[in-house]
């Protein structure tokens, strides 16, 4: 699957304070676009897949094993 940026903060004009970007100026076209996307991911139901993790013996008897038996991994050469 191909994803497209829908917007991107170089398409809209840049407001500054102190020097540092606060806020963009969006035009009514995108804001309703931006809108109708935001009502949509704030108002869509649960998915049948995170249900059927939620759900699944299996994978919470998976979880429990690995979280019983796991050890952290060092921090060797991540400094």
């Amino acid at each position: 699957m191909t994803t497209t940026a829908l917007w991107n903060s170089r398409q809209f004009p840049t407001i500054y304070d102190g020097g540092k970007p606060t806020a963009v100026i969006v035009d009514i076209d995108s804001f309703e676009q931006i809108e109708i996307v935001m009502d949509n991911l704030l108002n869509r139901g649960p998915e049948l897949e995170d249900q059927l993790v939620i759900q699944s013996e299996a994978l919470r008897r998976l979880a429990e094993k690995v979280l019983a038996t796991a050890e952290p991994l060092s921090n060797q050469g991540n400094e």
